[in-house]
C-alpha cells in the first residue's frame, strides 16, 4: 500500500512539473525586418550601411538580427519599393524598443559628385527607437524601418554632409 502511495504521489508531482513547464512555454515568433525611404528627389543616391538591427523583448532581452554586408540606396527604396535586412525567431513577449545599427560606409551622390555622409558619435551607436508590440505564439511579424531622407541628410559647410538619421518603425503582421 505505502508502494502504492509513493507511486501515486511521484506521478502527481511529475504531472505537476510537466503543467509547469506547459505554462512558462511562451512559444515562438517571427520578425522579418524591412527597410524602406519616403519619396524625395533631392539627392541622385544616399546611400546607408545598415550593419544590424537589435530588438528589445521584455521575455529575453536584446535579440540581434545579422544583416547582409551591404550598402542600401535610399532614393531606390521609395515608394512601395523595400528591401529585407534580416529575419530573426524570438520567445514571444512584448517588443519595447529597437535599434538600428549603421556602419561608415555612408555616402550621398549630388550633381554627379560623390561625397561621404559623415555620422555623429551617438548615430554610431545605433538608432534606438521605442515601439511597442506583443508578439504573439506561432506568428509571422514584419518591423518596418521608413528613412526620412530629406530631414536626415545636413548640408554643412564646403560641401559636406552629415548624416543625422530621422527614421520611423513600425510593426505590420
Amino acid at each position: 500500500m505505502k508502494t502504492l502511495l509513493k507511486l501515486a504521489f511521484i506521478s502527481l508531482f511529475a504531472i505537476g512539473i510537466a503543467g509547469c513547464d506547459k505554462d512558462n512555454d511562451n512559444g515562438m515568433s517571427t520578425v522579418n525586418t524591412n527597410m524602406k525611404s519616403m519619396p524625395t528627389s533631392d539627392y541622385q543616391a544616399v546611400k546607408v550601411e545598415v550593419t544590424e538591427i537589435q530588438i528589445h523583448n521584455d521575455a529575453t532581452g536584446w535579440e540581434v538580427i545579422d544583416v547582409p554586408d551591404q550598402i542600401y540606396d535610399l532614393q531606390l527604396l521609395q515608394n512601395d519599393a523595400t528591401v529585407a535586412l534580416g529575419s530573426v525567431k524570438m520567445e514571444t513577449g512584448n517588443v519595447t524598443q529597437v535599434r538600428m545599427i549603421l556602419g561608415d560606409e555612408n555616402s550621398i551622390i549630388v550633381n554627379g559628385v560623390n561625397y561621404p555622409l559623415t555620422l555623429s558619435s551617438q548615430d554610431e551607436s545605433g538608432l534606438k527607437l521605442n515601439i511597442s508590440q506583443k508578439l504573439e505564439r506561432d506568428r509571422i511579424y514584419t518591423l518596418v524601418f521608413e528613412f526620412d531622407v530629406k530631414q536626415s541628410v545636413v548640408v554643412a559647410e564646403n560641401n559636406t554632409y552629415k548624416l543625422r538619421p530621422v527614421l520611423r518603425a513600425w510593426f505590420t503582421s
